[in-house]
Parts: structure tokens; sequence; C-alpha cells
């Protein structure tokens, strides 16, 4: 008999020396074919959770092959079928380049349902080792936050790691003014956060 959704197992594998679960995954009743997803982590709890995880995402009609996409390919689907007629063609081509320049060289190949905000931390900190001004390395990480809010609403992850990354101490200073464009793309890329509001009276203040 098929296992439903979320039904599993967890058991120790000895030669490597951590636990693994299989959760069972878009099973079809029809074809009573399967999909699996593995999970690892050093102690039983841990899998355990993580398999607790992916039943949330199936719950929430996340397939197997979602569970396993890269921060790269999420990306591309966001920019190809998401992004066009939400902004202008201006701000849409900056979400490209920002994420071609600053995003995926650093996390792209980081499956989406296992970026943390720890690795946001270290992209923008490589960002500003590299010489990048505050600014961008804040735009860097606002396309970022914006892109992942629709994989957070959709319950591909429970939460949004861009928006919980730790900001980076930068030394370097930059004018009192923005440009008006730059204005735009950075409100833009702020949207519909919890600081929206305050950046906007920020930059009309100077």
């Amino acid at each position: 008999m098929a296992r439903a959704n979320g039904e599993g197992t967890v058991r120790k594998n000895e030669q490597r020396g951590r636990w693994e679960g299989r959760v069972t995954i878009d099973y079809d009743p029809e074809t009573r074919k399967t999909k699996r997803v593995t999970v690892t982590g050093k102690t039983r709890s841990e899998v355990v959770e993580k398999m607790k995880e992916r039943q949330r995402q199936a719950d929430h009609g996340v397939s197997a092959d979602m569970m396993k996409m890269t921060v790269d390919a999420y990306l591309t689907d966001w920019l190809d079928n998401v992004v066009p007629g939400t902004v202008a063609a201006s701000t849409a081509r900056n979400y490209r380049e920002y994420s071609r320049l600053w995003i995926s060289p650093y996390i792209g190949k980081i499956e989406l349902t296992k970026l943390r905000p720890s690795d946001v931390t270290k992209m923008m900190q490589a960002l500003a080792n590299k010489g990048l001004s505050p600014n961008s390395v804040r735009l860097a990480r606002s396309t970022l936050r914006r892109a992942l809010r629709y994989a957070e609403r959709d319950g591909v992850i429970g939460n949004n790691p861009a928006a919980l990354a730790d900001g980076v101490r930068m030394d370097q200073k930059e004018g009192r003014f923005m440009p008006p464009e730059m204005a735009r793309e950075f409100l833009n890329g702020v949207e519909g956060t919890r600081e929206a509001a305050l950046y906007t009276i920020a930059l009309t203040l100077g």
C-alpha cells in the first residue's frame, strides 16, 4: 500500500555518521507513482523537523521539484514570470542585473529551501569587501527580499531569509542625497516591507 503525502522513514546511516529521512511527496493515486525527498541531519530530531517542514510545504502545494529548486532557478522564474508588468521596464532590467551580478555569484547554487539568513549576510559582506557602495549592497538585499516574498507567500519557504539577515556595517561614506531614478528603484525594491513607509519619509526629507 502506497504511503500518503508526508509519511516517511528515518534511519541512521552508520557509514556516513548521519541521520537520513525520506518523505513521500506528490503521490498520484491513478498511476501509483510517487516522488520522495531525502533530508539529512546530525541528529534524529533535526531530521524529523526537516521532514515536518517538507510536509508543510507539500500541504501548501509545493512539489518535490520545487523543493530542490536553487536560488538561481527561482530568480530566473521570478524575473521571467512575476516581475514583468509589475514594475517599470527599467526597474525590471535593474532587478535582472542585480541578480546576475550581485546575488547569483554568491548564493545562486544554494537550494532555495536551504537558504539561511546567514547566507544572505555573507553575500552582503562579500559585496562590501568587493568594494560595492553601501547603497548597492542594500539594493542587492532588497531585490532578493522582494523576490523571496513571493516564495514565502506561496509556501515554498517558511520565512524570508533576506528579511531576517543581519545588516553589514560599512565605513564608506555616502552622499546625503540619492538621484531620483535610484530612489525610485530603491523604493520599488522595499515595496511591501514593514520599513517601506519609513524609507519613503526618509527619502522625502533628504
